[in-house]
């Protein structure tokens, strides 16, 4: 279907800045096949979103250094996962790893609650223990349904 679309005119629309889906409507071609004749002609590059710069890529290193996801990279960065895997071999976190991290979100989460409620009973909070605290209100309970 390329071969019948006339690359000058493509050429033409393109430096008017005529967009590649306006493009394709007038040309009744799908916007890929536009999108193909545009790197064929040396318009633009065959991948999309932003380069894989070193100055990138160094970036990239360094959060994985410092024990960043992937998932949290390509938030941040906007790499996609598998861009991820292939400069990087061998970096995604393990089952082992992910579930110890959402086990810190979650102790995160909750440790407000916890905190103002320690401070309200006069706990030091530096030291304070959430699952010590929860065992000894147990305790308290266990002694007060026994009395």
């Amino acid at each position: 279907m390329n071969a019948r679309i006339d690359r000058d005119h493509v050429r033409s629309l393109i430096t008017q800045g005529v967009t590649t889906r306006v493009i394709a409507e007038q040309l009744g071609c799908h916007p890929d096949s536009i999108r193909r004749i545009r790197v064929e002609l040396g318009l633009s590059h065959p991948y999309r979103g932003r380069p894989m710069t070193e100055e990138r890529l160094h970036t990239i290193w360094q959060m994985l250094y410092d024990g960043w996801s992937h998932k949290e990279i390509h938030a941040t960065e906007g790499a996609d996962a598998e861009t991820i895997r292939r400069y990087f071999p061998r970096t995604a976190w393990t089952h082992h790893e992910a579930g110890e991290h959402r086990a810190v979100l979650r102790s995160i989460e909750t440790a407000p609650t916890y905190a103002t409620g320690a401070i309200k009973l006069g706990i030091n909070h530096i030291n304070y223990d959430p699952i010590a605290e929860r065992r000894q209100h147990r305790q308290r309970r266990t002694h007060k349904a026994a009395a």
